[in-house]
């Protein structure tokens, strides 16, 4: 006999008085299979570069870059100005020298031109970004409104990466008439907590990636992106590159096509046509749709008497606390988890002046009906209702 909580059976019994209601929705919300004519075709524009086969027989995960891939590209009107300010002349010189220069580490070039601090280069091109218009609201490219919008209809992850800051992003991306969730939008700011030194640093991006996987278990991982990071790490893990080509003249595409020789499809002239792309990704939305997050039931359940802390350089900040009725979940920041846990993994006590609380209602930490809605299928809703 299983003994189970008073509380989780009366969310049981409110399940199934539920259930014919649910079985409604979900017929509601049966999706229809699309069928397609013909073999899959390279869209227009596009160019085969690594000869690899794209997995469509898995679900997709779609990874976005901002600048150069879903916004057109302003870096260099942003560095004309920056050159401008600081060394004078007109605009056009500045961006004279922008494209002189374009494929260095402009940052450092306007270090040492200037002769000015890193951190005065770096908070000028901020304030770059936040106060001239044409640099700070830059348009959505050809194509990517529609595309992303189809994704999305069609059950694909949308999850957008940048180097940017997540204020500026969403500033940007609601600006440009994106509608996309604002925890699948993560800048250099959150992918840097990951870091011990709260740095973004190469190969910070890559890690931010690879964390898809788990988000994602069992997907195709589709990148879409302007520049060679992370196209090394989502290759490895059996996704699927597209390089999008920009440059103003013959010289700057030859250099950024080299720059992106390692994706698997090129395209030429850095737009989207949605149907042409939908055609070659051939996106089954019955597939979309299946749950292939790791489930509980599917693991063998064994009590674990100690968990020890793993080892880390620096503290953890966040800790995550569950009343004993499974009613509250409360943020806990903890400044200094050394007074926290003693060597053994064994809690002491959270100091009251070192941390800061948000607690809200769990909801039971998973809400069956809600579940059961999103996830179950038409057929075993029916088999609940009866």
């Amino acid at each position: 006999m299983i003994a189970v909580r008073k509380d989780v059976w009366d969310a049981y019994q409110e399940t199934l008085t539920s259930a014919k209601s649910l079985a409604a929705k979900s017929a509601q919300r049966a999706i229809e299979p699309i069928t397609y004519q013909g073999d899959p075709v390279l869209p227009e524009h596009w160019t085969d570069v690594s000869n690899v086969e794209l997995e469509r027989q898995k679900p997709y995960a779609a990874i976005f870059d901002l600048h150069g891939v879903l916004l057109e590209p302003t870096w260099k009107r942003q560095f004309a100005y920056a050159y401008q300010r600081l060394q004078g002349g007109t605009l056009d010189d500045a961006a004279t020298w922008v494209e002189e220069n374009a494929h260095q580490n402009l940052r450092d070039l306007l270090q040492q031109v200037s002769q000015r601090p890193r951190s005065e280069i770096d908070q000028l091109l901020q304030e770059l970004i936040e106060k001239v218009p044409e640099v700070r609201h830059p348009p959505a490219i050809h194509g990517m409104l529609e595309t992303i919008e189809r994704l999305q209809k069609s059950a694909v992850p949308v999850v957008v990466m940048s180097g940017s800051s997540r204020r500026i992003m969403l500033d940007q991306l609601a600006e440009a008439g994106f509608n996309i969730p604002d925890e699948n939008i993560i800048g250099r700011d959150d992918m840097a907590l990951s870091e011990t030194d709260r740095r973004y640093i190469p190969g910070t991006r890559d890690r931010a990636i690879e964390s898809m996987l788990s988000q994602f278990p069992g997907h195709t991982l589709l990148h879409f992106t302007d520049g060679k990071t992370g196209v090394a790490t989502v290759r490895k893990f059996g996704g699927f590159n597209v390089g999008l080509l920009h440059g103003t003249s013959d010289t700057e595409r030859a250099q950024n096509r080299e720059f992106l020789k390692e994706v698997d499809v090129l395209v030429e002239n850095g737009r989207m046509n949605a149907n042409q792309v939908f055609n070659f990704l051939r996106i089954n939305p019955i597939l979309q749709a299946q749950d292939w997050h790791y489930r509980v039931s599917n693991l063998k359940a064994a009590e674990i008497s100690l968990v020890l802390p793993a080892p880390r350089p620096s503290p953890l900040g966040l800790h995550i606390e569950i009343s004993p009725d499974l009613r509250q979940l409360a943020y806990l920041h903890a400044r200094a988890d050394s007074t926290i846990f003693l060597p053994d993994g064994r809690r002491v006590s959270y100091p009251a002046d070192e941390i800061a609380i948000a607690a809200f209602p769990s909801g039971n930490l998973v809400s069956p009906l809600r579940w059961i809605e999103e996830r179950l299928p038409f057929d075993q809703i029916e088999a609940v209702a009866q």
